[in-house]
């Protein structure tokens, strides 16, 4: 299980994504986020630790 932190942005919605292989496109949604505050945003990944290298990244809808 891995903690993540992104930054949010007031009132904004964002989806995390994850990906094992960075030299591929296949990105699959984790998460949605709905009006986030304007500090870091926590959360878990409980099959995070099952990859040996697991890429987030989050975009605002």
């Amino acid at each position: 299980m891995r903690l993540h932190k992104p930054n949010g942005m007031l009132g904004n919605n964002f989806v995390v994504q994850y990906n094992t292989n960075l030299a591929e496109s296949n990105w699959l949604n984790l998460l949605a986020l709905t009006n986030l505050s304007a500090s870091p945003y926590q959360f878990l990944d409980p099959a995070g630790s099952a990859q040996p290298a697991r890429f987030y990244r989050a975009f605002m809808q």
